[in-house]
């Protein structure tokens, strides 16, 4: 068992990893009354170095009512916890989905995918030791490639205290999800034209009806005139006026300014 001490909060380091979600307004509101009324109750766990392994937001919250020093337990069983940033993050990861009720599926598929590459990860360099020693089992071939292929369900489900099937299922829906996320075409922002490009759009949909009127000139009667002709004249002024009346009020804003 490991031995409880007393330190000061100044010589722990929070170490948090940004998979672990933080505390909701409800979770955060029932622990504090709770360390209120019955202190922390549990020992912060930490590793050689005096980081935080399990215990963040207790410390946080105790450290909030004023307190100046907490009991801890060093986790000397483990020295791989004090080297190892993975091992640590995978401590963490297994004691929010053992120690807390996470109530969003999304968040606990993305803790169990990551615990399961966690797993995987740890397995798979298990073999590839073996086989620098020259120990290699015939098997871990076959082995490598199950992980590789699926991953590591059986002792991810064990840790979590999940099914198979829960993991598997966690597995692929955070894997879907940066796809469907990509799939949500954001409508971009409206942009509210300068006034400069108002009287530019304006002017240039009243030249070109004026450069049609002009070409008249090159036919001996009105009545000549091509139909191509007309209808870009009509369509031109349509624009003209279009344009006209709905930014008038801007229009006459930027003439009393000059």
């Amino acid at each position: 068992m490991e031995r409880e001490e007393v330190l000061s909060l100044s010589e722990l380091k929070f170490k948090k990893f940004d998979i672990i979600p933080q505390l909701t307004d409800e979770e955060k509101t029932e622990l504090t009354n709770a360390i209120k009324e019955y202190g922390y109750l549990d020992a912060i766990l930490i590793n050689d170095k005096n980081e935080i392994l399990d215990g963040n937001h207790r410390a946080e919250i105790w450290e909030q009512l004023g307190g100046n020093q907490i009991t801890v337990k060093r986790v000397k069983s483990h020295p791989e916890l004090s080297e190892d940033e993975e091992l640590i993050e995978k401590f963490q990861i297994v004691k929010c989905l053992t120690g807390r009720k996470i109530k969003d599926q999304a968040v606990r598929d993305r803790l169990l995918a990551r615990l399961s590459k966690i797993v995987t990860n740890w397995k798979l360099k298990e073999i590839e030791s073996r086989a620098t020693t020259g120990k290699s089992a015939f098997h871990d071939r076959d082995r490598k490639y199950k992980l590789e292929k699926d991953g590591d369900t059986t002792e991810t489900a064990k840790l979590a205290g999940v099914s198979k099937q829960t993991v598997t299922r966690a597995k692929k829906a955070a894997k879907d999800e940066p796809k469907r996320s990509d799939t949500v075409k954001t409508k971009p922002e409206p942009t509210r034209p300068t006034i400069d490009h108002v009287c530019t759009q304006v002017i240039s949909h009243l030249n070109k009806a004026s450069a049609i009127l002009e070409s008249k000139a090159l036919f001996e009667s009105f009545n000549h005139i091509e139909a191509s002709h007309i209808q870009a004249l009509e369509v031109s002024m349509k624009r003209f006026w279009k344009a006209l009346s709905k930014y008038k009020g801007r229009l006459n804003l930027k003439l009393l300014e000059e």
